[in-house]
């Protein structure tokens, strides 16, 4: 009974925490060479580093 309770308590806990949103407005991404798509001799590091930061600033987010 005590395990059964419990379980379900955990798994509505958890499933409200992976619920909330992000608190973060700055954010780090990692990525490896794809030349020349990411690059880090590339211009803004390529066009696809370019596309992922342009569409985070535009949601107010910094990078």
């Amino acid at each position: 009974m005590f395990w059964r309770w419990f379980s379900s308590y955990t798994l509505a806990i958890l499933s409200i925490i992976t619920t909330l949103p992000a608190l973060s407005e700055e954010f780090s991404f990692a990525v490896g060479e794809w030349p020349p798509f990411i690059a880090s001799n590339a211009p803004d590091y390529g066009i696809h580093s370019q596309l992922i930061s342009e569409a985070f600033e535009s949601q107010g987010h910094t990078l």
